[in-house]
């Protein structure tokens, strides 16, 4: 796709995390696939995250503490002349210096090396990776340059102490200095403005100012597309800060004739004053003003893109809300501290020679800060060893809109990523699963039917008319079954309900339940119910489909369950160790007792044996766990039994809000045995992310992030999760995960591609699932409506069109715009 504009042209590329695989894809011929360069941040495991991250917040808070000490030492030291007698601030700030520039030193020449051996191997850079590459690298140099420029005048100053304070090489170093910290304010400036979405014709002021987002991210690119003249609205601003600083140099930090004082110091003279010419203290106020002024611009520029992404899909525009993420959490530090020392070091008793020295000797808190970004941006946007083939999230991060489809999606996907991956790691893309849809909205109508109340013998409240007893067994358990025959099923399935003695059938007449057996044609429906612990299950089958479903905390006896949080080992896994270190498989106590009270795992799985055994379901079987909240970590524990001791051809696991089950060892066992899983978390619950206890628990399986506002995000890569903020209890009841779903399927319809409308609009060939969305206020004949006038706009072949700049996942991809909150 080519956008023109004047002589222009721009070829945009596909937005998952600055991976561009579409749109290679479609310049390279197939018969040639070429191999596209991967970055760290696309890769990057949740302990390199977590890790990089928090060295980050850790060099922050020295920065802070190295603040609070130098104002205190300003404002303390009543004889300022004592400092220029000791040279311990010169020795501090060369420890320091070299420190820095030993890590960021050595994070470049790695940086340098890796570039190298791409451009060696001929694999492709795509124009986002290579841009935010590029301004990576020049932070990187531009900081290296300002730490050297730090550690010479105070080399110089204390290899010719104490008669060298007012040698001209502190000042020059100072000007330098300051000139490296005004071209990496610019380039992170660079970095914000490049994220704002902006129409191809539109001016750069209406894209900082502008009011109006149109949400269709068909005709929007990031400034990340744009060629680098565009953003040299930015050089005035460097050009008028540069000018503020060379004329602070002409009228040196200090009185005239304040120079023969050096040779009194020299001479032990104890009675000295500093002081600042009133030029040069409104070059420094020149200096203080200009940089707020960018700061502020910046600002306007960060807040203008976090405007706009909030209107846009976060999918579409997923490299932009990482970024933003990034800078919010990194960058705004540098230009706060900024301000902040500007202020304190120049204008709090700036006629002491404290003041003169912290500042033209160098600001630790801005060095430390402006180092540890500096590093940040070059681990995260570091090419990849191109020896080592990393599997790409684009594969993985698709998804199937019904049931359907996903086997042709699977082979269209595992298709398009022969051409990247090769050998072990595309043998894991053929291996790994695909979210579909459909599965979930169906499974959260059985998580709904699971809340249905159970009376004190086990009877089903306002869901069944039962005239049998429940069946009482010796552990307890009350076990219930009803029969309702939908659909004539290929081969009668009496006998195998004879021959596990179950109660004769009984009607459903409440019109939920027979929504969730219609859904997927089920003939039969089962229920365990444990008084004592008031764990629920529901179980229904028919000849080729299997659902467990498991309620979730509905009880002050399930909180209770949810609060013993200590662990204990699991029984399946006991004697697995993926690591030693790991230690062995644990699990959550509480959810563990729960499903083990009374023999309900027993019971669970000898009934689903008997349905294999008896023919009252084929091997082929499809078996589909889910819960909400505690029934999520039930809907897992059963899973991981399931799989071991019947090891069914086919097992799925879709949980809402679930929180955490197990420890590291667990959640591998269970992921070598489960690989269908799927956690579908709301952005905002704080239930599914509190409980973790730093490494103590791991989640299994893949995550699905939903919200309210019709975003969908498929495996969030680590770096993702970490930037997440925000809780809300409220969120966490099913009925807000329901409305999620719908309103991700309505977000469907407002970005105006037919081939996304029809993925979804198929959804309505199950009639059952069709009227239950109905229900929920979904007109769909509006839709079909909408369907059709984007296929007349954009012509048959927009069903076959891959994504394009801004669009993601490549090719059959979700692009979910925010639908109208009314």
């Amino acid at each position: 796709m080519r956008l023109h504009r004047s002589q222009e042209v721009i070829e945009p590329e596909p937005d998952d995390l600055l991976c561009d695989v579409s749109e290679r894809r479609k310049q390279a011929p197939a018969s040639a696939p070429q191999k596209i360069v991967v970055l760290q941040i696309e890769v990057a495991s949740s302990t390199e995250v977590k890790v990089a991250t928090g060295l980050v917040t850790l060099f922050v808070f020295l920065a802070f503490c190295a603040l609070v000490v130098e104002i205190a030492l300003k404002l303390h030291l009543k004889d300022s002349v004592s400092i220029l007698k000791d040279p311990s601030l010169s020795e501090a700030n060369v420890a320091i210096a070299c420190v820095c520039l030993c890590v960021l030193g050595g994070q470049t020449a790695n940086f340098l090396w890796r570039v190298k051996a791409t451009l060696r191997s001929g694999i492709y850079w795509g124009s986002r990776r290579k841009r935010m590459a590029s301004l990576a690298y020049a932070t990187a140099i531009v900081q290296i340059v300002n730490l050297i420029f730090w550690l010479v005048p105070n080399v110089h100053v204390i290899k010719n102490f104490p008669c060298s304070f007012f040698d001209l090489i502190i000042d020059v170093s100072g000007v330098l200095r300051w000139s490296c910290w005004n071209t990496t304010l610019v380039v992170y400036a660079i970095m914000g403005s490049s994220l704002l979405s902006w129409k191809p014709g539109t001016s750069v002021w209406s894209r900082v100012f502008g009011r109006k987002s149109n949400a269709v991210a068909s005709d929007r690119l990031l400034g990340l597309d744009r060629p680098w003249w565009h953003f040299l609205y930015w050089l005035p601003m460097w050009i008028l800060l540069e000018i503020a600083v060379i004329l602070l140099i002409e009228n040196d930090f200090y009185e005239p004739g304040l120079l023969p004082i050096q040779l009194e110091i020299c001479e032990a003279t104890t009675s000295v004053t500093c002081g600042i010419p009133s030029f040069a203290l409104g070059a420094t106020i020149a200096m203080s003003v200009l940089i707020n002024v960018q700061a502020l611009l910046y600002g306007v520029c960060v807040a203008r893109a976090r405007s706009q992404l909030r209107k846009l899909s976060h999918a579409t525009f997923r490299t932009a809300n990482i970024l933003l993420q990034l800078q919010l959490r990194t960058v705004l530090y540098l230009k706060v501290g900024i301000s902040i020392a500007t202020v304190l070091f120049w204008y709090i008793r700036h006629n002491s020679c404290v003041s003169y020295l912290l500042t033209w000797l160098g600001i630790i808190p801005i060095q430390l800060i402006a180092s540890v970004l500096a590093w940040h941006n070059l681990r995260l946007f570091i090419p990849t060893d191109p020896t080592t083939d990393h599997i790409l999230q684009v594969w993985l991060q698709e998804v199937a809109w019904t049931e359907a489809e996903t086997p042709e999606r699977l082979a269209e996907r595992n298709s398009q990523a022969e051409g990247q991956h090769e050998g072990s790691c595309m043998q894991t893309v053929r291996q790994e699963p695909m979210f579909n849809f459909e599965t979930a909205l169906k499974l959260i109508k059985w998580c709904s039917l699971t809340y249905s109340t159970v009376g004190q013998d086990g009877c089903l409240k306002n869901q069944w008319v039962a005239e049998a007893a429940p069946e009482q067994h010796s552990a307890g358990l009350v076990r219930s079954s009803m029969h309702r025959p939908l659909e004539p099923p290929s081969e009668p399935s009496s006998s195998s309900i004879s021959k596990l003695s179950l109660p004769a059938a009984i009607p459903i007449i409440h019109q939920d339940r027979a929504d969730a057996m219609g859904m997927w044609a089920l003939t039969d429906i089962h229920s365990f119910w444990d008084p004592e612990l008031e764990t629920k299950a529901l179980l229904g089958w028919s000849r080729d489909q299997i659902v467990v479903a498991f309620r979730g905390t509905a009880s002050f006896t399930n909180a209770l369950l949810d609060l013993k949080i200590w662990r204990t080992p699991h029984h399946a896994a006991r004697d697995y160790r993926e690591l030693c270190i790991r230690g062995p498989a644990l699990v959550h106590t509480g959810y563990y007792e729960a499903w083990m009270s009374k023999g309900l795992n027993q019971q669970v799985l000898n009934f689903l044996k008997e349905l294999f055994q008896s023919g009252a379901v084929r091997p082929s079987a499809r078996i589909s766990l889910t819960g909400h909240s505690l029934g999520g970590a039930l809907a897992t524990l059963a899973a991981l039994d399931i799989a071991v001791q019947i090891a069914p051809q086919s097992l799925q696991v879709y949980t809402f809000g679930c929180p955490y089950v197990g420890n590291h060892t667990f959640a591998h066992f269970y992921e070598a045995r489960v690989r269908d899983t799927w956690h579908i978390i709301h952005n905002q619950d704080i239930v599914p992310r509190v409980g973790k206890f730093f490494f103590l628990f791991k989640r299994p399986g893949h995550r699905v992030l939903v919200d309210l506002k019709g975003q969908m995000i498929v495996r969030p890569v680590p770096l993702e999760l970490q930037l997440r903020r925000g809780g809300n209890v409220g969120v966490h009841l099913l009925r807000m995960y329901r409305a999620a779903l719908v309103a991700i399927f309505l977000a469907q319809f407002s970005n105006g591609r037919a081939g996304v409308m029809a993925s979804a609009l198929h959804i309505a060939d199950n009639v059952t699932l069709r009227a239950d969305l109905r229900r929920d206020g979904i007109d769909w004949q509006e839709l079909q409506k909408l369907e059709q006038i984007a296929r007349s706009r954009g012509g048959e072949d927009m069903l076959k069109e891959p994504a394009t700049a801004d669009e993601l996942p490549p090719s059959n991809s979700v692009s979910l715009a925010q639908p109208d909150p009314k």
